[in-house]
């Protein structure tokens, strides 16, 4: 499970839009899509202001397609809701 609070400790160094942050240029768009992670997927929306949560990593995958990869059917309600 995510550590929300670890987050919000580093917002400042999270506020850049399309945060790469795995060598397949995964995001933390795609971090919070693959781990289910609602809670601080909403936070960061929050604080990152031109975010595009249909950034592709290397693979060409999106965070929605991300998150249906790995069968995290409230992160995809979630993104539908919020983002479509």
């Amino acid at each position: 499970m995510g550590n929300l609070q670890e987050v919000k400790s580093k917002a400042d160094f999270l506020k850049s839009s399309d945060l790469v942050v795995r060598e397949n240029k995964d995001t933390v768009w795609h971090i919070c899509a693959e781990f289910d992670q609602e809670q601080i997927m909403d936070y960061l929306t929050t604080i990152i202001e031109d975010f595009n949560i249909n950034c592709q990593n290397s693979a060409g995958e999106t965070p929605f397609m991300v998150a249906a990869r790995e069968g995290n059917l409230a992160i995809i309600k979630y993104m539908k809701e919020k983002f479509v």
